[in-house]
């Protein structure tokens, strides 16, 4: 699909875990707090591997609640798009069946990982989400 260029550890590294191929994980919300609510609504992921992205897929999940305007300006994911999207159960299972390829890297996993801890939490998956 593409190269990307910047450090990566493969290079320096050769048995580092992320020399195979690994999930380069981005994330869209409804909101800025998942203690109060707020839920992932889109997964974009890419397949790595060394500096060439291999695979891209998008999962879509909808919210318990319509998402406000705001948040469909802001993320460019819509209520229409949401319409037919998977279950937040569906989206985790989908992602532990990823896992098999290579481990999940959350683009700003910082502020992204309480929102996938509540998400594995709710769909009583067994993996730990570190």
């Amino acid at each position: 699909m593409g190269k990307v260029n910047f450090p990566y550890l493969s290079r320096s590294l050769p048995d580092h875990p992320l020399s195979g191929g690994w999930w380069l994980v981005d994330a869209e919300t409804n909101g800025l707090h998942p203690e109060e609510g707020d839920e992932l609504i889109a997964l974009r992921l890419a397949y790595m591997k060394k500096d060439t992205i291999l695979e891209t897929c998008e999962m879509r999940i909808r919210p318990a609640q319509p998402l406000p305007s705001h948040i469909e300006r802001l993320t460019g994911v819509t209520n229409a798009m949401l319409e037919n999207a998977m279950e937040t159960a569906e989206a985790v299972s989908a992602l532990e069946d990823l896992t098999e390829e290579g481990p999940l890297i959350l683009w700003h996993g910082a502020c992204l990982l309480p929102f996938f801890q509540k998400a594995f939490g709710e769909a009583g998956s067994d993996r730990r989400v570190p």
